[in-house]
Order: C-alpha cells, then structure tokens, then sequence
C-alpha cells in the first residue's frame, strides 16, 4: 500500500466492514476528517490525526505499517481482533449507527437484566406486604401473645 491514506482505507475495509464513521468513532477522529483522508482530500493525516488513530482503544494499529507501510497492520496482541463479520448494521432508530456485535450483544443483555428487575419489583412489593401484615401480627410492648 502506498500511502498512509490507503493504509488507514485497509483497516477501515478490513476491520470496519468499510464504514468510515465507525472508525471514525472509535479512534476520536471526526468523521468528517476522516473523510476527507480516505477521499483523497487530504494527502496523509496530521500528526493530531495520526496519534489518534494509533492510541485509539479499539484495534491496535502498528504505528510502523500505519506510518511506513513495513511490517503488519496489527500489533500482535490485536492477532484475535474481530473482523468483517462481526460489525453489523443495527435498525434500532434511537442507535442510526453501526455498532460491534459484542456492544450489541451487551446492550440485549441489559435490557434482559431491566426487564428481570422490574419482573422481580412486583414480588418485591407482594413480600414488602406480608412483612409488614406480620409485623402487624407481633405482639406490641406489654402483650403477651400474638394476635
């Protein structure tokens, strides 16, 4: 690959499933920045740029291919990093984005976690009751017996 710019396209096409505004997201670069390097606007990334894209949290790219071309696009502890496969397009209307599996799987288990919560309210309030009904039953100071 040629030049930085077509270097970050290949680990957008590749690690992104080629969605610039994912990639974008993940490495804290506007999108509309990212654009225009991956567009040809730009002649290569600032330095700004750059260091974003290499201390990103997401795929640890290898400053030496992203800057050089040389060596692999990945450093090594990236080797399980998911790729293609496993970003999808969500039709959730709040979310308009695309998301990573594992972040769409998180959020369904959230929601199966909020739904088991207000199940268990309603049992909550059903004993809250008969607690208080047998509290009501103990005898108070000065009896003897239980009513």
């Amino acid at each position: 690959m040629g030049s930085i710019n077509e270097r970050i396209q290949f680990i957008i096409n590749e690690y992104y499933n080629g969605i610039v505004s994912a990639f974008a997201k993940d490495t804290g670069v506007p999108q509309a920045t990212m654009n225009d390097i991956v567009g040809g606007k730009m002649n290569e990334p600032t330095n700004k740029t750059s260091t974003k894209i290499l201390t990103a949290n997401t795929v640890k790219i290898n400053s030496e291919w992203l800057l050089t071309g040389k060596g692999d696009p990945l450093k090594s502890e990236n080797l399980n990093y998911p790729v293609k496969s496993n970003l999808e397009k969500t039709d959730d209307p709040e979310v308009k984005t695309y998301n990573c599996i594992n972040c769409i799987e998180k959020q369904k288990l959230i929601d199966q976690l909020r739904k088991e919560i207000s199940g268990n309210e309603y049992t909550i309030l059903v004993q809250q009751k008969l607690i208080t009904e047998y509290e009501n039953k103990l005898p108070k100071k000065g009896q003897e017996r239980c009513g």
